[in-house]
């Protein structure tokens, strides 16, 4: 296991800053996720933890070991991290026990203890019995797998995965994300996660790192991201987030303030001290509910209904606002597109930095672990 630190990372490329000052720690046997949208730099970022890519400026420690910094690189193989790839990374011409076992051997790990390893790593990643078989006869979960029993088998501090589940099926991803969690109690190791799908982050993560252009813009639990977003970059894209702007009436009272939206009084969550005046808030669609018959609400027409199974994702545009579109997701019965009717909002955040966030100066918050 490995506290690790960086402080002031920069990686530039092509002229580009593709990782721009960001400082983060990732606590001893804890799982990091990296999220954020393709480009946002979260790849470089784990190249560099894992030392395939030199820093421009910043150091980045494991515990009290210095392993980057200018002038200074230690190698990977000297870093004693685990690599687990989107492409599974696998030896075709050997079977599944000389994957895992690959790195003991050379290492000149004891041949006992190599086979020892191999086959509580197999059986930690639900594979016992496959030590034999060939990789290309198995599926792609399976490889991945294979990949994590690798990992696991050298005992690494640090285990970093880039897009692991990209590859798979929907239908595997769960079963995955199970093997991850079996993986990660088994190992003890940091783990740092690497994805653009938050919702494998919020499913295995403790605390998430959203980034963009290279930056950090916020550092939190899982709930925390989702119920309170620092600025409109995290809030659009965190859970189908949607902005609208309001007026807050009063002072927030224990964490809640009235606000005036579309004409319609509610209560939503804020910070404390948030101050009467124009702002914007967060809305999910699981917040919006279709009001009943003779119900007071926000005025909005139908746009679109589209079936989702167990729900419906509903487009509507409020008749204060006919150029804005909200979404709802409901279970119960929708009217007809076209039709008027009215919505109630439940539950909703009102954004702290908008403005600065906007203009990319906002601070990076990291919340208590315990929230």
């Amino acid at each position: 296991m490995a506290h690790v630190s960086l402080r002031n990372l920069t990686r530039i490329a092509a002229g580009r800053r593709i990782v721009d000052d960001v400082s983060l720690d990732i606590a001893d046997g804890s799982c990091q996720a990296l999220l954020g949208p393709s480009g946002c730099g979260k790849t470089t970022l784990l190249r560099l933890l894992a030392g395939f890519d030199t820093l421009n400026g910043g150091e980045i420690r494991f515990d009290d070991d210095v392993v980057a910094r200018p002038g200074r690189q230690l190698e990977p193989e000297d870093r004693r991290v685990g690599m687990v790839f989107q492409s599974y990374a696998l030896w075709p011409h050997l079977d599944v026990a000389g994957n895992v076992d690959y790195a003991l051997r050379v290492r000149k790990v004891a041949r006992d203890e190599r086979r020892r390893r191999v086959e509580e790593a197999l059986e930690i990643v639900g594979l016992p019995g496959f030590a034999e078989r060939k990789v290309q006869s198995l599926s792609g979960g399976q490889r991945q797998r294979v990949a994590l029993a690798r990992c696991l088998a050298m005992r690494p501090r640090l285990v970093l995965l880039d897009e692991p589940l990209a590859n798979l099926d929907a239908h595997l991803r769960e079963t995955m994300i199970d093997a991850f969690r079996a993986f990660h109690a088994a190992s003890g190791a940091t783990m740092i996660y690497v994805t653009h799908d938050q919702a494998e982050a919020m499913a295995l993560a403790d605390r998430i790192a959203v980034m963009d252009q290279g930056r950090l813009r916020q550092v939190d639990t899982p709930v925390r991201l989702y119920d309170a977003p620092a600025d409109t970059m995290v809030a659009r894209f965190i859970g189908q987030g949607q902005l609208v702007p309001v007026e807050v009436i009063a002072p927030p009272v224990s964490g809640r303030a009235r606000v005036r939206l579309y004409g319609y009084e509610t209560v939503l969550r804020c910070e404390a001290g948030k101050r009467p005046g124009t702002a914007t808030a967060c809305l999910r669609p699981d917040a919006i509910t279709i009001a009943g018959p003779g119900e007071a609400g926000i005025a909005a027409h139908i746009r679109d209904v589209r079936f989702e199974g167990a729900s419906r994702l509903v487009r509507i545009a409020p008749e204060a606002a006919p150029q804005t579109q909200l979404v709802l997701r409901t279970r119960g019965p929708v009217p007809a597109v076209g039709a008027l009717v009215h919505v109630t909002v439940d539950d909703g955040w009102i954004l702290p930095r908008e403005a600065q966030a906007e203009a990319g100066a906002a601070p990076v918050p990291q919340a208590q672990a315990a929230e």
